[in-house]
């Protein structure tokens, strides 16, 4: 285990697992063991806004995208589109969810094909046609 303070420069957002950091900055998701301070591995990321882990897999939140990248090495696993910038990750009972700064909620599952639904219209009505 580790017992100290660490300092990781050009750092958006950061979740810890056992001995190991997962940095996220505007370009990079990096792997950095907390003992020793080394590296383990370095992605390219253009995923700002939100980091979380589920299982083994980091999910991180950007602009109008989501991503995966397993926790292990790395590799970007998968990815999504959403409506605006996710600042809000969440996951349970095999679901994840996002939040963005355009009022949407977005819920992926591994299981179930996305669906994308229409955005809100109005639903103020005018003036109504009165029949001649």
């Amino acid at each position: 285990t580790f017992e100290g303070k660490r300092t990781f420069q050009d750092c958006a957002a950061m979740v810890v697992d056992r001995s190991t950091a997962y940095l996220l900055s505007d370009t990079l998701l990096t792997a950095v063991e907390l003992t020793s301070g080394r590296e383990l591995w370095r992605a390219n990321a253009s995923f700002p806004h939100d980091i979380i882990l589920a299982g083994g897999t980091l999910f991180v939140g950007g602009n109008d995208e989501v991503a995966a990248f397993r926790a292990a090495d790395g590799k970007r696993v998968w990815s999504a589109n959403v409506e605006g910038r996710a600042f809000g990750l969440a996951a349970a009972h095999g679901a994840l969810f996002v939040s963005t700064d355009e009022g949407a909620i977005h819920c992926f599952r591994a299981d179930v094909e996305p669906r994308v639904r229409p955005k809100a219209t109005n639903t103020s009505h005018g003036p109504r046609a009165t029949p001649e």
